[in-house]
């Protein structure tokens, strides 16, 4: 997906991308305690030596391997796809862009009469892998896919794209020429990937064509897709043939489906090379190898609440507005890490944009922060009153709302239960009801809940793409439609004046408090265990996790 897409990820304990909703832009936060930004032991390739395979793991099977549709913003998705796509930009753990020049040349943005024009030199050697050259016909087919103009393509958010106003050809075919239709100061963020121009030639190849499998011939890169076992439930990659810049470092790649907590028992084992730890099983498990790295850093994956407002007594806002209230957050931030080496505190999230310690960051909680009494009195004023076994009651009917647990999924079955319990203080019950890892995303797409938890995955742009979650975007999953939250996330796509885009952000962010739309709980350190002579890999933060220059250390012991 494009870099300002916000993405969930399975592996994660359910996780989705964000379209920049999250992330920082400088690199590290406040409250880090020491965490750097990246970690991934970085080396240059001539340190590497060359060979060697490098086995991963997905948490779930994926239901729809196009990357730019709704069902294919997930993390699974991005780990198993982004390997054979256009990384069009390279990105320090600063937020700093530079063009990669296997697939651009030059990528510059000029103000003409108010408008941001945007010119990408291509690379004439990129190709894709059934030959066709990459173009500025791509780059018009997957803007005009993307930009809302036919609502039948089904993408998590037209954001970036519907301010386009034309694509055009420049000096040539490989010269691409974009008009925004204002400024538009986050211009990189719509042209961080591109699709090939077949793969989004009309709804029906968009929506369909890659269901169940992926169609090669519309990827790219230093890997190609050599095997999809479902059996096995493996994909395996291999050094792509036609690849025209630098040899990937490795021989090939295997991805494999483990669900939950199996991938750390599979990395003591050796019988994977990576796995994250998110909680302190994990993390012992992960320690335990002999040869493990773990290698931890600030992450722009930030765990959160999703209210569905169309469902059951959920619809009623002056309802969330009071259970909020009686979640406390930083006993559920405190029993997810309990044993991780970081301190809950320093990581509480009070902001759906930026993070602590992030240029723009305020505490915009007020009065949703914790209150049971409160809880309480809101609740009595809404007519509910305590029953016999103390579950609050309504014309007849109890207060119970359900919660989409995952199964599996440490996280998600621990937040659920910290949840039940938490509600059951102020009269709420909570109904936990267990769904499939693997329909994650079709449960969020189709609003087959009331209350999930998962973890929102951010990008370099904390300010773009506001619309794709809380507006008019396809990651709306808490169906709240707010004619504010839309107009002033318009102003900020395309203000220049950065102080005013945090001022008219922070502004936005209240409103989503006041809707109740999502509750964020922690921003997380997402550590991730490798062998130790593993190079160029590990917890990325928001920087570039590029596959051709992983490998394996030449002189490693």
């Amino acid at each position: 997906m494009r870099l300002n897409k916000g993405v969930f990820a399975l592996a994660a304990a359910g996780a989705l991308l964000l379209a920049g909703c999250s992330g920082s832009t400088e690199g590290g936060a406040a409250g880090s305690e020491g965490h750097p930004a990246s970690n991934i032991n970085p080396k240059e390739a001539s340190e590497l030596k060359d060979g060697g395979t490098l086995r991963m793991a997905i948490a779930a099977d994926v239901e729809q391997w196009n990357r730019a549709h709704l069902n294919g913003n997930t993390g699974d998705v991005g780990d198993l796809i982004d390997p054979v796509l256009p990384q069009n930009f390279t990105v320090t753990d600063a937020g700093v862009f530079t063009p990669n020049p296997t697939f651009l040349e030059s990528a510059e943005a000029a103000d003409k009469d108010g408008k941001t024009v945007v010119t990408l030199k291509l690379n004439p050697k990129a190709i894709w892998n059934d030959g066709t050259p990459i173009t500025v016909a791509d780059y018009v087919a997957t803007w005009k896919a993307t930009n809302g103009s036919n609502p039948e393509f089904v993408v998590p958010s037209t954001d970036g794209f519907d301010q386009i106003e034309s694509i055009e050809q420049g000096a040539n075919e490989f010269e691409v020429v974009a008009t925004f239709a204002a400024a538009y100061p986050d211009w990189q963020a719509p042209f961080s990937q591109v699709q090939h121009r077949d793969a989004v030639a009309n709804p029906q190849v968009f929506n369909e064509a890659q269901i169940s499998e992926p169609n090669l011939n519309w990827h790219t890169g230093a890997f190609v897709i050599t095997k999809i076992d479902k059996g096995a439930k493996t994909v395996e990659y291999g050094r792509n043939p036609k690849w025209w810049g630098e040899p990937a470092k490795l021989d090939s790649m295997v991805i494999k489906v483990v669900p939950g907590e199996g991938q750390g028992n599979a990395f003591a084992n050796k019988e994977l090379d990576v796995a994250q730890a998110i909680d302190s099983s994990q993390y012992e498990l992960l320690k335990g190898r002999a040869d493990a790295d773990l290698r931890g850093a600030l992450s722009p994956q930030w765990r959160h609440f999703t209210f569905n407002s169309k469902a059951g007594l959920l619809q009623d806002v002056e309802l969330r507005r009071a259970i909020v209230k009686g979640i406390n957050r930083a006993a559920i931030a405190e029993s997810d890490l309990a044993g991780l080496p970081v301190k809950p505190e320093t990581l509480m999230l009070n902001n759906h944009f930026f993070m602590p310690g992030q240029e723009g960051y305020q505490d915009n909680a007020g009065e949703y922060a914790f209150n049971q009494e409160k809880a309480k009195a809101e609740l009595e004023e809404l007519g509910w009153k305590p029953g016999a076994d103390g579950i609050r009651e309504k014309d007849g009917k109890r207060l119970t709302i359900k919660y989409a647990m995952m199964t599996g999924v440490f996280t998600s079955e621990n937040e659920g239960k910290l949840l039940q319990a938490q509600m059951k203080e102020i009269g709420v019950e909570i109904e936990l009801v267990p769904i499939d890892p693997a329909t994650f995303s079709t449960t969020l797409s189709s609003g087959a809940f009331e209350i999930i938890a998962f973890t929102w995955i951010g990008t370099p742009f904390p300010m773009n793409n506001i619309n794709q979650i809380y507006g008019n975007g396809g990651s709306n999953y808490a169906q709240i439609d707010d004619p504010e939250i839309i107009e002033k996330a318009n102003i900020i796509s395309t203000t220049l004046d950065k102080a005013e885009r945090i001022k008219l952000t922070n502004e936005v962010d209240q409103k989503i408090w006041d809707n109740v739309h999502t509750l964020p709980i922690y921003n997380r350190v997402l550590f991730v265990g490798v062998p130790k002579d593993l190079a160029n890999y590990g917890s990325f933060g928001i920087s570039s996790n590029t596959p051709e220059v992983r490998g394996y250390v030449a002189d490693a012991k």
